[in-house]
């Protein structure tokens, strides 16, 4: 799915590339990141990161994923990624781990959630985020997200399911 730029304060949100499978290989490969997802796998390849960009790029891949660009501030081309599954409309994200606690997450976020509000009319979107991952957590409140309840979600890369909590956003009407 074609996805298109988005700009914030500080960041480009725009499709991943080629470009970015070094970046991504090393971050999605970092077990502190593939353990927070349910579907990296660790240890995680420049072959399944090139896998995935010609997936979206080709227009392959389920889910509409940006790439988490920090040039526009003088960061890094590429931080972290942000995705929605649109059948369900569900989002997920993460951010590598030098760039935890930037605020990249939360930035990211709430542009993608004007975006699928304003600009699609969605008035719900759902995430679940691990127990084990208050910082995931605490981005989803702060961008207004409200716990609804508990679940388990199987992780690829613990090879095991995990406890995890489910939260909704509703926009705000008028």
């Amino acid at each position: 799915m074609t996805v298109p730029d988005l700009r914030t304060e500080r960041l480009l949100l725009r499709a991943p590339r080629h470009g970015d499978i070094g970046a991504i290989t090393l971050y999605a490969g970092d077990h502190r990141v593939a353990g927070m997802t349910t579907s990296i796998p660790h240890p995680y390849s420049d072959q399944l990161a090139e896998a995935y960009v010609t997936s979206i790029l080709e227009g392959r891949h389920r889910e509409q994923v940006w790439a988490i660009d920090a040039t526009p501030s003088e960061g890094a081309e590429f931080v972290g990624l942000i995705s929605l599954k649109p059948e369900i409309v569900e989002i997920g994200y993460w951010i590598g781990p030098p760039f935890w606690s930037t605020g990249y997450a939360s930035e990211a976020l709430a542009r993608i959630l004007k975006h699928f509000t304003d600009d699609q009319g969605h008035d719900q979107i759902k995430a679940s985020v691990f127990f084990d991952n208050p910082a995931s957590q605490q981005v989803l409140r702060k961008a207004g997200f409200v716990e609804t309840g508990k679940t388990w979600l199987h992780s690829v890369s613990r090879d095991t399911e995990v406890p995890a909590l489910t939260f909704r956003y509703t926009a705000k009407a008028g």
